[in-house]
């Protein structure tokens, strides 16, 4: 009897198999190397001075995030390394000790901490699956690693003691590091002593700093988006007369325009050590959503501060305002409160700009307020705590978003 054709037997490894049967071994086969190809593109190895690290089930194991960067399970990863690794449930930061270099990875952020430097990144921590992954290459390389990516073994490999722990700067001219140029952000360091300004210019538009002289690296923002910059630094001879230092030209290609709000800069200026950041993060422990953040850090501002009348009326030229100790003292002039909620903000993830202007409904003279980043809505909103804190006392109605026409901007840092 001869069988129909779709019954036709065919010889495999010696067993006699059916047409049918055959195709199937063949799709079993076709989707189980399919699965393996998939699973291995999202799941790489990783390798620490050429021994494999071998992840579980209960560990967790690697895996490409959005941004095309490993994620790595924190503790196995960190120890097989030869760090010393604890976790903060309350501040939701993971933290890595090794040779002298303490590194910090905050969840959620887009930046880590190298003992009180913040390095940015292009993606952050995260929790998944209770389990608490980071950034391969960011972390490690903050501890002075080499960390390449093995393109044919699909493997992470990590080299120690090739380089030292250290982020150097890229220095320019003596003065400007410019490592984070892609982010908006220039770093200056003076040590030659006297009264020094920086303008930083962009076209039409220009921005006037004073500059310590005593070595201390200030951060400055390039928030005139890309383009061509020229920055100078000037001395002071004499009066209000000033000489040229130095001045160079860089071309900036900003990676993300809102990364530029969410740096420390001379009049935002914070780090992990921050007071204004363990509060920020205390006061927003319970939630993730960014728009609640902004919400729980503008009430906190405005009924727990005063403002300071004495001080307004005897500030001075080149103030500028320290956010720990506003934090303390609980009362300030509007430049205090406006960088210090800017301040807890960015620590927190949330784009947040001060500006500087005039607003005759809310300020008499020159005011400084906020814009914060609503990323659902995709725009700006305007805040002002200083308003809101004194008019609180007396109108507890008092709404968080004011209407940007009634605010005129000058600066925007």
């Amino acid at each position: 009897m001869v069988r129909p054709d779709s019954e036709k037997m065919y010889w495999k490894g010696g067993i006699v198999m059916s047409r049918r049967k055959a195709l199937i071994a063949v799709l079993v086969l076709t989707v189980g190397l399919s699965f393996f190809s998939a699973y291995a593109a999202t799941n790489p190895a990783v390798s620490i001075n050429n021994q494999l690290v071998q992840f579980t089930t209960s560990s967790g194991t690697p895996f490409i995030d959005a941004a095309g960067r490993t994620q790595v399970p924190f503790r196995l990863t960190l120890e097989k390394f030869g760090a010393v690794v604890t976790w903060n449930s309350q501040t939701r930061t993971a933290t890595a000790v090794k040779d002298g270099v303490t590194v910090r990875v905050p969840i959620g952020k887009n930046y880590i901490y190298r003992n009180t430097e913040i390095i940015y990144n292009d993606t952050a921590a995260l929790i998944k699956d209770s389990r608490t992954y980071l950034p391969i290459r960011v972390v490690l390389e903050a501890f002075g690693a080499s960390v390449n990516w093995n393109s044919n073994l699909n493997r992470v490999e990590i080299l120690t003691g090739v380089q030292p722990p250290v982020i150097a700067p890229v220095l320019v001219g003596g003065y400007f590091d410019i490592k984070d140029l892609s982010r908006g952000l220039i770093h200056v360091t003076y040590s030659d002593g006297g009264k020094i300004k920086i303008i930083i210019e962009k076209g039409t538009a220009k921005y006037t700093y004073d500059l310590n002289s005593a070595g201390q690296r200030e951060s400055f923002p390039l928030q005139l988006g890309d383009g061509s910059y020229k920055i100078g630094l000037y001395k002071n001879i004499s009066g209000t007369s000033y000489s040229l230092v130095t001045s160079r030209s860089f071309d900036v290609k900003i990676s993300n325009a809102n990364d530029v709000y969410l740096t420390s800069i001379q009049t935002i200026n914070w780090n992990v050590d921050s007071k204004a950041v363990a509060k920020a993060i205390d006061l927003t422990k319970g939630t993730q959503n960014v728009a609640e953040k902004a919400r729980i850090l503008w009430d906190f501002m405005v009924k727990n501060n005063s403002y300071d009348y004495t001080k307004a009326a005897t500030v001075t030229s080149g103030y500028v305002p320290v956010v720990d100790r506003t934090l303390e003292e609980r009362k300030g002039i509007c430049y205090d409160f406006s960088a210090l909620y800017a301040a807890m903000l960015r620590s927190q993830g949330t784009p947040a700009k001060l500006i500087k202007g005039y607003a005759p409904k809310y300020a008499s003279g020159y005011h400084a307020w906020n814009e914060v980043y609503d990323a659902s809505q995709g725009k700006w909103l305007v805040v002002d705590t200083t308003y809101d804190l004194q008019i609180y006392i007396r109108d507890k109605s008092v709404t968080m978003v004011k209407n940007s026409t009634e605010f005129s901007k000058l600066y925007e840092y």
